[in-house]
């Protein structure tokens, strides 16, 4: 119980991501806004992978 409890403080925090997280995820923001970027589906990926 005392497991459960530590990691439910542990979420509570507030944990700030590096800047270059923030940069990352802009430039994918502005390729989706572009349409530079193709989502495809789950099951696309599948037969990508595994053909």
């Amino acid at each position: 119980m005392e497991i459960l409890k530590d990691d439910d403080q542990a979420e509570d925090q507030d944990i700030e991501s590096p800047a270059w997280h923030g940069e990352i995820l802009k430039k994918r923001a502005e390729k989706i806004e572009s349409g530079e970027t193709k989502f495809i589906s789950l099951e696309e990926l599948k037969k990508k992978i595994l053909g």
